[in-house]
């Protein structure tokens, strides 16, 4: 039986480093002989908006169209470029709307009947994984570095219920990214460069739900 993998890319440029990053990511997965679905938030138009009682409809219905990736999955990948030390509005719309209560959390316990929360809740047992691009010095996300730490930035996103930890493990991958060599180097030269041979300098951590 295959692995399943849900790749969710918000980024607005397909054709940017990012996008080739996707690329190559999401081929590497399939070459290796993972099922990958993905969801490209601007691609789909995906609207970040959340209202009260949009239970109905085709809204819903989008709604639930992701859960299913969710659910499908065996490891979940977000990727996103850092926007103002976050992740963009459109990403972050999205798991507002669809990691909701009675899905992600708020799962009741089969034994007890209490609420579960986040770490403990609807996707627990599901690898999720944070690929994130910055367009800065790799100094600059250090913790002498003017933006603070790359573990700090990202805090929220892999440990609280915004983001991966929803999920039973959950990690990052954060590299330097190497300097095209010409300015006329095309974006996808540099992501087979970075997932090639700076492979062995990525540094990645991951956390286990108890």
């Amino acid at each position: 039986m295959r692995d399943n993998a849900l790749w969710v890319l918000a980024h607005p440029d397909a054709a940017s480093l990012s996008g080739h990053l996707r690329d190559v990511g999401v081929s590497a997965l399939r070459d290796n002989g993972w099922e990958v679905v993905e969801s490209d938030m601007y691609r789909m138009r995906w609207d970040p908006l959340l209202f009260t009682g949009d239970t109905d409809g085709e809204r819903a219905a989008q709604v639930r169209a992701e859960q299913r990736k969710l659910r499908d999955a065996d490891l979940v990948v977000l990727q996103f470029p850092l926007w103002w030390d976050g992740m963009p509005a459109i990403l972050k719309g999205w798991v507002d709307r669809v990691f909701e209560s009675g899905f992600a959390y708020h799962v009741p316990d089969p034994a007890t009947g209490r609420m579960l929360k986040y770490g403990r809740g609807g996707l627990e047992g599901r690898r999720a994984l944070a690929v994130v691009t910055a367009g800065d010095r790799a100094g600059s996300l250090t913790p002498r570095g003017i933006s603070g730490s790359i573990d700090d930035v990202l805090w929220p996103l892999l440990h609280g219920p915004s983001g991966t930890r929803a999920c039973c493990r959950s990690g990052r991958i954060w590299s330097p990214m190497p300097t095209p060599s010409t300015p006329s180097t095309p974006p996808t030269s540099t992501a087979r460069s970075w997932t090639g041979s700076h492979a062995s300098r990525t540094r990645t951590r991951s956390s286990t739900c108890r």
